[in-house]
């Protein structure tokens, strides 16, 4: 017998169906159970629909705006504060922030096409219950030269006020490229 926590992750595929300078079109296939932790589009504005499954969202806002540099800087110095076994050390947390949640939903197909904004639920998590797949209209699209996800924790997930702490990229999440097919 297994322990779960010798079990491996999950693996989220992505499917880019177009790239660009201005926008990009990407789907996420989950498998039941997958999730990405709390994390952000740092000023983008992304439309995202569930194209089949059942998929829990819970987004937040931050209290006082966070510039993408000061968390570029944090997620910096905690990447280089892993421990030999990928831990993060104490001493390496920077300071809670305060945010307040936004939404706590499941979305299915029948649900409208949401919208995250760089001011608005644009810290969110998502849980597979089902296998499922989203597809993702990213303005302008993530970037190699400046441009890329945070990834977060929240102090108190359950209160609708809570502190959100920048983390290192989690090790359990493993998200790979798949080939599109049409």
């Amino acid at each position: 017998i297994q322990s779960r926590s010798s079990q491996p992750s999950p693996v989220i595929r992505t499917q880019s169906i177009y790239e660009g300078d201005d926008y990009e079109l990407v789907i996420f296939v989950f498998p039941a159970g997958a999730s990405i932790p709390i994390h952000d589009h740092p000023e983008m504005t992304v439309f995202s629909k569930v194209l089949y499954g059942t998929l829990r969202m819970v987004s937040y806002d931050w209290d006082q705006p966070v510039p993408p540099a000061e968390l570029d800087a944090e997620a910096s110095r905690l990447e280089g504060n892993r421990t030999a076994k990928g831990r993060r050390t104490d001493a390496s947390l920077p300071p809670p922030r305060a945010a307040t949640r936004r939404f706590d939903t499941v979305l299915t197909p029948e649900a409208p096409t949401f919208e995250l904004q760089p001011g608005f639920s644009n810290l969110h998590s998502f849980e597979a219950h089902t296998p499922c797949a989203v597809i993702d209209l990213l303005l302008p699209p993530y970037s190699d030269d400046g441009r890329d996800c945070h990834y977060f924790e929240a102090l108190d997930a359950d209160a609708p006020h809570t502190q959100l702490r920048s983390i290192a990229s989690p090790p359990t999440l493993v998200i790979r490229r798949a080939q599109y097919e049409g």
